[in-house]
Protein backbone atom coordinates (compact mmCIF):
# COMPACT_ATOMS: atom_id res chain seq x y z
CA UNK A 1 0.00 0.00 0.00
CA UNK A 2 3.03 2.30 0.00
CA UNK A 3 4.73 1.50 -3.31
CA UNK A 4 6.03 4.22 -5.58
CA UNK A 5 4.86 4.72 -9.15
CA UNK A 6 7.77 2.85 -10.76
CA UNK A 7 7.25 -0.17 -8.50
CA UNK A 8 3.62 -0.75 -9.50
CA UNK A 9 2.26 -2.16 -12.74
CA UNK A 10 0.76 0.79 -14.61
CA UNK A 11 -1.10 -0.90 -17.47
CA UNK A 12 -4.84 -0.44 -17.62
CA UNK A 13 -5.29 2.25 -14.99
CA UNK A 14 -7.34 5.12 -16.38
CA UNK A 15 -8.11 7.20 -13.32
CA UNK A 16 -6.58 8.16 -9.98
CA UNK A 17 -8.67 9.69 -7.21
CA UNK A 18 -6.11 11.77 -5.32
CA UNK A 19 -6.55 12.77 -1.66
CA UNK A 20 -3.89 14.89 0.08
CA UNK A 21 -4.16 14.80 3.88
CA UNK A 22 -2.65 16.29 7.02
CA UNK A 23 -3.73 15.50 10.58
CA UNK A 24 -7.40 14.73 9.90
CA UNK A 25 -7.64 10.96 10.49
CA UNK A 26 -11.38 10.69 11.17
CA UNK A 27 -12.35 12.91 8.25
CA UNK A 28 -9.89 11.08 6.03
CA UNK A 29 -11.62 7.77 6.74
CA UNK A 30 -14.95 9.20 5.60
CA UNK A 31 -13.42 10.65 2.45
CA UNK A 32 -11.59 7.42 1.59
CA UNK A 33 -14.73 5.33 2.19
CA UNK A 34 -16.74 7.50 -0.20
CA UNK A 35 -14.06 7.21 -2.89
CA UNK A 36 -13.68 3.44 -2.55
CA UNK A 37 -17.44 3.01 -2.81
CA UNK A 38 -17.43 4.88 -6.14
CA UNK A 39 -14.12 3.71 -7.62
CA UNK A 40 -14.60 2.40 -11.16
CA UNK A 41 -12.70 -0.59 -12.54
CA UNK A 42 -9.18 0.24 -13.77
CA UNK A 43 -8.89 3.04 -11.20
CA UNK A 44 -6.94 3.63 -8.03
CA UNK A 45 -7.29 5.69 -4.88
CA UNK A 46 -4.08 7.47 -3.87
CA UNK A 47 -3.71 9.18 -0.48
CA UNK A 48 -0.75 11.53 0.01
CA UNK A 49 0.16 12.00 3.65
CA UNK A 50 1.67 15.45 4.12
CA UNK A 51 3.60 14.76 7.36
CA UNK A 52 0.64 13.85 9.60
CA UNK A 53 1.49 13.16 13.24
CA UNK A 54 -0.37 9.86 13.00
CA UNK A 55 0.68 8.43 9.62
CA UNK A 56 -2.18 7.93 7.20
CA UNK A 57 -0.74 4.49 6.40
CA UNK A 58 -1.58 3.47 9.99
CA UNK A 59 -5.00 5.11 9.91
CA UNK A 60 -5.88 3.20 6.73
CA UNK A 61 -4.03 -0.05 7.42
CA UNK A 62 -5.91 -3.07 6.06
CA UNK A 63 -8.20 -1.10 3.76
CA UNK A 64 -8.95 -1.94 0.11
CA UNK A 65 -6.19 -3.21 -2.19
CA UNK A 66 -6.98 -0.46 -4.72
CA UNK A 67 -5.84 2.08 -2.12
CA UNK A 68 -2.27 3.35 -2.04
CA UNK A 69 -0.89 5.58 0.72
CA UNK A 70 2.34 7.49 0.16
CA UNK A 71 4.23 9.87 2.42
CA UNK A 72 4.94 13.17 0.69
CA UNK A 73 8.67 13.43 0.12
CA UNK A 74 8.34 16.63 -1.88
CA UNK A 75 7.49 20.19 -0.89
CA UNK A 76 5.01 20.49 1.98
CA UNK A 77 1.58 22.10 1.77
CA UNK A 78 -1.47 21.60 -0.41
CA UNK A 79 0.20 22.38 -3.74
CA UNK A 80 3.31 20.35 -2.95
CA UNK A 81 1.33 17.34 -1.76
CA UNK A 82 -0.87 17.36 -4.86
CA UNK A 83 2.13 17.78 -7.17
CA UNK A 84 3.81 14.81 -5.52
CA UNK A 85 0.61 12.79 -5.81
CA UNK A 86 0.15 13.51 -9.51
CA UNK A 87 3.77 12.54 -10.17
CA UNK A 88 3.16 9.19 -8.43
CA UNK A 89 -0.33 8.57 -9.83
CA UNK A 90 -0.95 5.62 -12.12
CA UNK A 91 -4.06 7.00 -13.79
CA UNK A 92 -4.16 9.12 -16.93
CA UNK A 93 -6.94 11.19 -15.36
CA UNK A 94 -6.57 12.79 -11.91
CA UNK A 95 -9.71 13.44 -9.87
CA UNK A 96 -8.96 15.57 -6.80
CA UNK A 97 -10.78 14.95 -3.52
CA UNK A 98 -10.16 16.82 -0.25
CA UNK A 99 -9.71 14.79 2.90
CA UNK A 100 -12.75 16.38 4.57
CA UNK A 101 -15.19 15.91 1.67
CA UNK A 102 -16.99 13.04 -0.03
CA UNK A 103 -17.11 11.74 -3.57
CA UNK A 104 -20.73 11.27 -4.65
CA UNK A 105 -21.93 8.05 -6.31
CA UNK A 106 -21.39 7.82 -10.05
CA UNK A 107 -19.18 10.87 -10.45
CA UNK A 108 -15.85 9.09 -10.92
CA UNK A 109 -17.33 6.91 -13.67
CA UNK A 110 -18.85 10.00 -15.30
CA UNK A 111 -15.43 11.72 -15.28
CA UNK A 112 -13.93 8.72 -17.07
CA UNK A 113 -16.75 8.74 -19.62
CA UNK A 114 -16.20 12.44 -20.37
CA UNK A 115 -12.41 12.16 -20.52
CA UNK A 116 -12.54 9.26 -22.96
CA UNK A 117 -15.16 10.72 -25.26
CA UNK A 118 -14.66 14.49 -25.21
CA UNK A 119 -11.66 16.64 -26.29
CA UNK A 120 -11.32 18.45 -22.97
CA UNK A 121 -8.35 18.61 -20.58
CA UNK A 122 -10.14 19.37 -17.32
CA UNK A 123 -13.53 19.74 -15.73
CA UNK A 124 -15.54 20.29 -12.56
CA UNK A 125 -19.06 19.95 -11.25
CA UNK A 126 -21.79 21.35 -9.09
CA UNK A 127 -21.38 20.39 -5.43
CA UNK A 128 -23.51 19.74 -2.38
CA UNK A 129 -22.51 21.93 0.56
CA UNK A 130 -23.29 20.70 4.06
CA UNK A 131 -23.00 22.94 7.13
CA UNK A 132 -22.47 22.08 10.80
CA UNK A 133 -26.21 21.75 11.43
CA UNK A 134 -26.55 19.12 8.70
CA UNK A 135 -28.33 21.43 6.27
CA UNK A 136 -27.41 20.77 2.64
CA UNK A 137 -27.70 22.92 -0.45
CA UNK A 138 -26.69 22.28 -4.03
CA UNK A 139 -24.29 24.89 -5.38
CA UNK A 140 -24.45 25.26 -9.15
CA UNK A 141 -23.27 27.71 -11.77
CA UNK A 142 -25.20 29.45 -14.51
CA UNK A 143 -23.76 27.12 -17.09
CA UNK A 144 -25.23 24.47 -19.33
CA UNK A 145 -23.80 20.99 -18.93
CA UNK A 146 -20.96 20.23 -21.28
CA UNK A 147 -17.91 22.08 -22.51
CA UNK A 148 -17.80 25.67 -21.30
CA UNK A 149 -17.72 27.93 -24.39
CA UNK A 150 -14.62 29.98 -25.17
CA UNK A 151 -16.66 33.19 -24.97
CA UNK A 152 -17.72 32.47 -21.36
CA UNK A 153 -16.35 34.75 -18.65
CA UNK A 154 -13.15 33.68 -16.89
CA UNK A 155 -15.00 33.12 -13.61
CA UNK A 156 -16.99 30.35 -15.32
CA UNK A 157 -13.81 28.55 -16.43
CA UNK A 158 -12.05 28.41 -13.07
CA UNK A 159 -12.91 26.15 -10.16
CA UNK A 160 -11.57 25.02 -6.83
CA UNK A 161 -9.85 21.65 -6.64
CA UNK A 162 -12.55 20.53 -4.20
CA UNK A 163 -15.41 21.05 -6.64
CA UNK A 164 -15.25 17.79 -8.56
CA UNK A 165 -12.11 19.01 -10.30
CA UNK A 166 -10.34 16.59 -12.66
CA UNK A 167 -7.52 17.00 -15.13
CA UNK A 168 -5.50 14.93 -17.56
CA UNK A 169 -2.27 13.94 -15.85
CA UNK A 170 -0.14 14.73 -18.89
CA UNK A 171 -1.64 18.22 -19.14
CA UNK A 172 -1.05 18.89 -15.44
CA UNK A 173 2.60 17.87 -15.73
CA UNK A 174 3.13 19.82 -18.96
CA UNK A 175 1.99 23.01 -17.21
CA UNK A 176 4.37 22.40 -14.30
CA UNK A 177 1.64 21.45 -11.84
CA UNK A 178 0.52 23.71 -9.01
CA UNK A 179 2.59 26.67 -7.88
CA UNK A 180 4.06 25.58 -4.50
CA UNK A 181 4.39 29.23 -3.44
CA UNK A 182 0.61 29.57 -3.66
CA UNK A 183 -0.60 28.56 -0.21
CA UNK A 184 -4.09 29.33 -1.44
CA UNK A 185 -5.49 30.27 -4.87
CA UNK A 186 -3.30 27.62 -6.49
CA UNK A 187 -6.39 26.28 -8.24
CA UNK A 188 -7.19 29.64 -9.86
CA UNK A 189 -3.59 29.92 -11.01
CA UNK A 190 -3.72 26.44 -12.55
CA UNK A 191 -6.99 27.20 -14.34
CA UNK A 192 -5.56 30.45 -15.72
CA UNK A 193 -2.61 28.50 -17.14
CA UNK A 194 -4.97 25.96 -18.69
CA UNK A 195 -7.16 28.64 -20.26
CA UNK A 196 -4.19 30.64 -21.54
CA UNK A 197 -2.89 27.48 -23.23
CA UNK A 198 -6.20 26.98 -25.04
CA UNK A 199 -7.90 24.42 -22.78
CA UNK A 200 -11.59 24.74 -21.98
CA UNK A 201 -13.31 22.90 -19.10
CA UNK A 202 -16.26 20.54 -18.95
CA UNK A 203 -19.02 21.34 -16.46
CA UNK A 204 -21.33 18.80 -14.86
CA UNK A 205 -24.60 20.10 -13.41
CA UNK A 206 -25.04 16.93 -11.37
CA UNK A 207 -23.07 17.35 -8.10
CA UNK A 208 -19.87 15.34 -7.92
CA UNK A 209 -18.77 16.16 -4.35
CA UNK A 210 -20.26 16.76 -0.95
CA UNK A 211 -18.33 19.57 0.76
CA UNK A 212 -18.39 19.92 4.52
CA UNK A 213 -18.04 23.25 6.30
CA UNK A 214 -17.60 24.35 9.91
CA UNK A 215 -15.97 21.29 11.38
CA UNK A 216 -15.67 20.95 15.13
CA UNK A 217 -12.39 21.98 16.74
CA UNK A 218 -11.82 18.36 17.73
CA UNK A 219 -11.06 17.50 14.11
CA UNK A 220 -10.29 20.92 12.71
CA UNK A 221 -8.79 21.41 9.26
CA UNK A 222 -5.04 20.84 9.24
CA UNK A 223 -3.27 24.17 9.01
CA UNK A 224 -0.65 22.73 6.68
CA UNK A 225 -3.19 22.16 3.93
CA UNK A 226 -5.64 24.92 4.85
CA UNK A 227 -3.93 28.30 5.09
CA UNK A 228 -6.56 30.75 3.92
CA UNK A 229 -7.30 32.52 7.20
CA UNK A 230 -4.43 35.04 7.08
CA UNK A 231 -5.73 38.09 5.18
CA UNK A 232 -2.24 39.19 4.14
CA UNK A 233 -1.50 35.71 2.83
CA UNK A 234 -4.70 35.80 0.76
CA UNK A 235 -3.69 39.14 -0.73
CA UNK A 236 -0.18 37.94 -1.49
CA UNK A 237 -1.51 34.87 -3.29
CA UNK A 238 -4.09 36.85 -5.26
CA UNK A 239 -1.34 39.25 -6.30
CA UNK A 240 0.87 36.34 -7.36
CA UNK A 241 -1.94 34.98 -9.53
CA UNK A 242 -2.35 38.38 -11.17
CA UNK A 243 1.40 38.84 -11.72
CA UNK A 244 1.81 35.38 -13.19
CA UNK A 245 -1.16 35.40 -15.56
CA UNK A 246 -2.37 38.91 -16.38
CA UNK A 247 -0.20 39.16 -19.48
CA UNK A 248 -1.85 36.01 -20.86
CA UNK A 249 -5.08 37.93 -21.46
CA UNK A 250 -5.75 41.04 -23.57
CA UNK A 251 -5.40 44.34 -21.75
CA UNK A 252 -9.07 45.33 -21.72
CA UNK A 253 -10.47 41.83 -21.53
CA UNK A 254 -12.99 40.63 -18.97
CA UNK A 255 -10.45 38.06 -17.80
CA UNK A 256 -7.79 40.61 -16.95
CA UNK A 257 -10.30 42.82 -15.22
CA UNK A 258 -11.57 39.87 -13.20
CA UNK A 259 -8.09 39.01 -11.91
CA UNK A 260 -7.32 42.60 -10.94
CA UNK A 261 -10.71 43.39 -9.45
CA UNK A 262 -10.69 40.34 -7.14
CA UNK A 263 -7.40 41.54 -5.66
CA UNK A 264 -8.71 45.08 -5.18
CA UNK A 265 -11.88 43.81 -3.47
CA UNK A 266 -9.82 41.84 -0.97
CA UNK A 267 -7.51 44.79 -0.34
CA UNK A 268 -10.48 47.12 0.19
CA UNK A 269 -12.02 44.80 2.79
CA UNK A 270 -8.78 45.06 4.77
CA UNK A 271 -8.59 48.82 4.33
CA UNK A 272 -5.22 48.28 2.64
CA UNK A 273 -5.04 51.63 0.88
CA UNK A 274 -1.28 51.34 0.30
CA UNK A 275 -1.71 47.98 -1.39
CA UNK A 276 -4.38 49.41 -3.68
CA UNK A 277 -2.06 52.27 -4.67
CA UNK A 278 0.86 49.93 -5.26
CA UNK A 279 -1.25 47.60 -7.38
CA UNK A 280 -2.70 50.29 -9.62
CA UNK A 281 0.77 51.79 -10.11
CA UNK A 282 2.03 48.50 -11.56
CA UNK A 283 -0.87 47.89 -13.97
CA UNK A 284 0.10 47.78 -17.62
CA UNK A 285 -0.77 49.35 -19.97
CA UNK A 286 -0.97 52.59 -18.05
CA UNK A 287 -4.32 53.46 -19.68
CA UNK A 288 -5.93 50.80 -17.46
CA UNK A 289 -4.69 52.38 -14.24
CA UNK A 290 -7.44 55.00 -13.81
CA UNK A 291 -10.19 52.37 -14.10
CA UNK A 292 -8.54 50.08 -11.56
CA UNK A 293 -7.75 53.01 -9.26
CA UNK A 294 -11.35 54.22 -9.33
CA UNK A 295 -12.62 50.68 -8.71
CA UNK A 296 -10.30 50.30 -5.73
CA UNK A 297 -11.37 53.63 -4.22
CA UNK A 298 -15.06 52.84 -4.64
CA UNK A 299 -14.62 49.43 -2.99
CA UNK A 300 -12.61 50.99 -0.18
CA UNK A 301 -15.33 53.60 0.51
CA UNK A 302 -18.03 50.94 0.28
CA UNK A 303 -16.17 48.77 2.78
CA UNK A 304 -15.82 51.65 5.24
CA UNK A 305 -19.53 52.50 5.00
CA UNK A 306 -20.58 49.04 6.17
CA UNK A 307 -21.35 48.66 9.89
Amino acid sequence: MTEGRDAVKTEGLALTVLIPTHNRPDLLKRSVASALADLPPAAELLVIDDASDLPASEVLAGWDASLRVLRNSGLRGAAGARNFGVAEALGDIILFLDDDDELLPGYAARVLEIATSEPVDYGFSAVIRRDASGHEETVTRRLAPGQVPAKAALRHKIAGLGTGFWIRRARFLALGGLDPDQKIDEDTSLCCALIASGSLPWYETRPGMRIYHLHSTADAPGAQLTQGSDPDLVLDCYLRTWTRHEASFPAWSEARWFLGARYLRRAAKLGARARIRAFTAMVRPWMMRPAFRLYGVVKLLSSKSRP
